[in-house]
């Protein structure tokens, strides 16, 4: 949040307020904090009812309550930044009429030294399932010293700059958890004697679980999801920079991959912290072994920074429809040309087909998609999750080709290879079929989901 924070401040403050703030919050002696949620405002931030008046002086008043605002009140930094959605008093309604301020917990005195405590409360600490040593509070903004940041009512372009930041970073924390939970998990099962190896006499010693097949098929699952997901992840930092260069090509795919890692990368996190779970068996379910905290703590990532269905719809009726599918339809044709690529390697025909199957059921979906929206316009909300998992699972295919015509490079008998290959077949064999009952369901009518009444829920 404090590098979000950093960037937005870097895109959208004066230039005074940059030179005040970006040294301390690069260096670490401030930290930043991003303050959107009201009690009934969620996701939904038309509903804001925060309020800012203009002070005369060159600052603002800003009065309004905010919730579930992490790292919000803490003494690991000198000071906190609070970059804040509120109304200006002549504010139209809705989204529209957000405003973006900067708030910081100490005031900033005429010569830009800190002064007296701004008027910022933390009024309570949520209790929540996880995340333990993540401060997540309660905020009561009365008057507080304020100073707007961009253009006034244009607040939600310049908070997405913060926010598209951290998609991708609770993305990674995803991604974190998941290797961890693997790592956990690949040691426990080399360690951990229990049954007897397949067809060894009754009588003979215990072999670590490692041995056994449905152990196998669990560990092969996270590393498969873990090393995709981090192939992924890199690619996405490679096409954000290009995009910060200027790439309009690169932009368009950045658009898509940002809503795609953020929920992708979470879903896998939960995926694999369930699997370790699963494969420590009843110790896994204490808090001995750090599993169970990994899972706790992992869950939240869903939910953060506009839960995994609104990265889903976002994905779908404004990345893909809106664009007439132009982004995504250059995606395929540069998954298929990897497809190409694998089958020019007779070592990786096993990803060939696949990933060239899974492209064009992409694409047909899509289309399908794209047509059938115009006359049914429920079909985006209802189909989106499944879409952007069959997007998110194809892509894994792709950067899984990708890395397996890569290791090609490495001596045959190298364990790198040999690992990479084998953990690749088993992504195509395994967890890309997953696929076809997805883009199935993302096809059903419309109606199996909105047809029911409201009262019989």
């Amino acid at each position: 949040l404090t590098t979000a924070a950093a960037l937005a401040i870097d895109l959208h403050a004066t230039k005074e307020m940059r030179r005040r703030c970006l040294p301390p919050l690069y260096c670490g002696e401030w930290s930043g904090a991003m303050c959107l949620t009201e009690a009934q405002a969620g996701s939904d931030l038309g509903l804001l009812r925060s309020r800012a008046e203009d002070a005369g002086d060159g600052s603002f008043r800003l009065s309004g309550n905010k919730i579930f605002i992490s790292t919000g009140r803490h003494d690991m930094a000198e000071n906190i930044l609070y970059l804040v959605l509120a109304r200006l008093p002549e504010a139209p309604p809705g989204a529209r009429g957000l405003s973006l301020f900067l708030v910081s917990s100490q005031r900033f005195e005429e010569d830009g030294s800190l002064g007296a405590n701004n008027t910022v409360h933390c009024t309570a600490l949520e209790r929540k399932m996880g995340m333990h040593a993540s401060p997540t509070c309660t905020l009561q903004f009365e008057a507080a010293q304020a100073f707007l940041i961009g253009p006034p009512h244009a607040g939600l372009p310049s908070m997405f700059t913060m926010m598209n930041d951290t998609r991708l970073a609770v993305g990674m924390q995803g991604l974190g958890c998941a290797a961890a939970a693997y790592a956990h998990a690949s040691r426990y099962a080399a360690e951990r004697l229990q049954g007897r190896a397949l067809g060894a006499a009754t009588d003979s010693k215990a072999v670590p679980i490692l041995c056994h097949a449905d152990v196998r098929r669990m560990l092969l699952s996270q590393r498969a999801l873990v090393e995709g997901a981090r192939a992924l992840a890199l690619h996405t930092a490679h096409v954000r920079d290009r995009a910060e260069a200027g790439s309009a090509e690169d932009t368009a795919e950045l658009q898509l991959l940002i809503p795609l890692v953020k929920s992708l990368l979470t879903d896998i996190g939960i995926e694999c912290c369930l699997l370790a779970q699963q494969i420590f068996g009843g110790h896994g379910y204490i808090r001995d072994h750090g599993v169970e905290q990994l899972l706790r703590d992992v869950r939240v990532t869903t939910l953060y920074e506009g839960t995994n269905g609104i990265q889903a719809r976002d994905l779908l009726e404004r990345k893909v429809l809106r664009d007439n599918g132009v982004a995504i339809e250059r995606m395929c044709q540069r998954m298929e040309h990897s497809a190409l690529t694998a089958e020019e390697h007779a070592e990786c025909h096993f990803c060939a087909g696949p990933l060239a199957g899974a492209v064009g059921r992409l694409r047909q979906l899509s289309r399908a998609l794209l047509e059938r929206s115009r006359e049914e316009p429920a079909l985006a909300g209802s189909a989106a999750t499944e879409y952007l998992q069959v997007f998110g699972y194809t892509a894994l295919a792709w950067v899984w080709s990708e890395m397996a015509v890569a290791t090609l490079r490495r001596p045959a008998e190298d364990p790198l290879r040999v690992a990479k290959l084998g953990v690749a077949r088993f992504y195509m064999a395994r967890i890309l079929p997953r696929i076809r009952s997805l883009a199935e369901s993302a096809l059903a009518d419309s109606d199996t989901v909105m047809g029911l009444d409201a009262e019989l829920f």
